[in-house]
């Protein structure tokens, strides 16, 4: 699930109301080809079209297929991912998993397992089930991308002790996929964004971003990253070399593991008891899709190397349980709008224009 890293103390919100100008983007030099694939999940509950048209819109707009999953949705007998996996190669599309295991409710503070009890990487239990359970994805999905824990860095900040935990478990989790799944590229994801709340990115968040990635760089295959600039306020603020940027950690090839713009305004508190309107809409986040396009033309044309950028959801949730996720859990409505589509499969102008990115 993606983290919210937006500035505490917003100044201004320059994010508009109005259709974004395409004129500069056209007007740029003549773009490197596109060498990297482009990803689209399909989420594993609120669906309201087929199957089979959810996959054959994310092949009209995308090389992957993303599955981010949690540790019951991985463990339940009757699992829809390990289903899907053949019919997404059925259409073509390579497969990307990801163990989404911490816990939202005391957030990010221990692992969220199987039948909704929680526990430790430094429990014996627990290191072996992970483990097992890294093998079965292996085995039964063979990916061809596997992120082994997503924003593994967000536990670093709540539980160090048992990050280290996982920090000397992943050579192990790594060497099982090699045996089982020896294509895969593997890595695990790491947060990009604000972290310190202090206006943008400086030198303290590249140091600690630095940090995290120096943790798991040695064992991975990639530089694997999720990151959801809204501190920015606008697609339009963000610089044009974020992703240059973020790329320069490595040298190993860029993952953008998750990432998406919201469609929609949403609310967030403020110390004092304040709140701020986040404002947005679906021009906003299709601007959001060209500011990524322009990033990674120019992290191409600085010599750096990507893999993938992956986008979080092809379709919103149902109304109904939007209504109802907003009233407990306001602090994660925007999480509401990130998808590339309405819960109908009614395309939003984002995933028109991821469509004709794939086409490049």
């Amino acid at each position: 699930m993606p983290t919210l890293m937006v500035n505490a103390q917003p100044t201004s919100n320059p994010t508009s109301n109005t259709t974004p100008n395409s004129t500069s983007i056209h007007a740029r030099p003549r773009p490197p080809k596109r060498t990297f694939g482009l990803g689209l999940q399909l989420q594993s509950t609120e669906r309201s079209e087929s199957i089979n048209k959810s996959y054959e819109r994310i092949k009209d707009a995308a090389e992957i297929s993303y599955m981010q999953r949690n540790w019951d949705e991985w463990q339940n007998s009757h699992a829809i991912s390990y289903d899907e996996v053949p019919f997404a190669r059925s259409k073509g599309l390579k497969i990307y998993v990801a163990l989404d295991l911490l816990s939202y409710d005391n957030p990010r503070a221990n692992l969220l397992l199987a039948n909704k009890k929680t526990g430790l990487f430094s429990d014996a239990k627990v290191k072996a089930d992970y483990l097992a359970l890294v093998q079965e994805i292996a085995t039964r999905c063979k990916p061809d991308y596997f992120i082994l824990l997503v924003e593994a860095n967000l536990y670093k900040d709540k539980n160090p002790a048992d990050y280290q935990a996982f920090k000397r478990l992943y050579p192990e989790a790594v060497a099982l996929v090699r045996r089982y799944s020896p294509a895969t590229k593997l890595g695990v994801s790491i947060t990009y964004g604000d972290h310190n709340g202090h206006d943008g990115l400086d030198a303290e968040d590249d140091a600690y971003f630095k940090n995290c990635v120096t943790d798991f760089d040695e064992n991975s295959d990639m530089l694997s990253v999720s990151t959801y600039p809204f501190f920015y306020l606008s697609p339009r603020t963000i610089p044009t070399d974020f992703l240059n940027r973020m790329a320069s950690f490595s040298k190993k090839s860029l993952f953008v593991s998750e990432t998406s713009w919201v469609s929609e305004p949403f609310d967030i508190d403020l110390p004092g008891g304040k709140k701020f309107k986040f404002q947005s809409n679906p021009e906003t986040q299709a601007e959001y899709l060209r500011k990524l396009e322009e990033s990674a033309d120019n992290a191409l044309l600085q010599k750096r190397k990507i893999e993938a950028i992956n986008f979080v959801s092809l379709n919103d949730p149902k109304p109904l349980s939007v209504s109802v996720f907003k009233m407990i859990n306001p602090k994660f409505a925007w999480f509401c709008s990130l998808a590339l589509s309405e819960n109908s499969g009614k395309p939003k102008p984002a995933y028109e224009f991821m469509k004709a990115w794939k086409l490049r």
